[in-house]
């Protein structure tokens, strides 16, 4: 029980450090939503105890389609900034850069400066790769 509350909180951790452009509304949604799905997996934790009659296979069943639900609900309602969903950014391409999850790892108190160097030196290698082909 205590792993799967650790990988519903890990999983709104991920989502939040991939697309942390939230806007105002991002941390209570983020807070609500690992409380309501808590929530809901202590209800199915209760029936998966009563599933063990039925067998172990069904118990993971259920598990996955509760893992399942969780990360398409999360995906598609989570709030943002640009008013497109984490679900719609995915669809049209738009994958996290190294800026966003820099951003994102500020937004939770981790300070990890080694990714913003190595986002400044990437600009700096195309710039100086533009420059030299201007030269030509």
């Amino acid at each position: 029980m205590i792993t799967k509350i650790f990988f519903v909180l890990l999983i709104h951790l991920i989502v939040l450090v991939a697309y942390p452009h939230t806007g105002p509304m991002g941390t209570p949604y983020l807070w609500i939503s690992a409380l309501v799905w808590c929530g809901v997996l202590f209800f199915l934790s209760v029936n998966i105890i009563s599933a063990v009659f039925l067998g172990k296979f069904f118990g993971e069943l259920i598990t996955i389609a509760f893992f399942t639900a969780l990360i398409a609900t999360l995906v598609s309602t989570m709030p943002q900034k640009d008013k497109v969903s984490v679900l719609g950014k995915l669809g049209k391409g738009i994958y996290p850069t190294q800026d966003s999850v820099y951003y994102g790892l500020l937004r939770v108190g981790i300070p990890c400066d080694s990714l913003r160097k190595q986002s400044l030196d990437d600009i700096n290698t195309g710039v100086k790769k533009a420059i030299k082909e201007m030269k030509r």
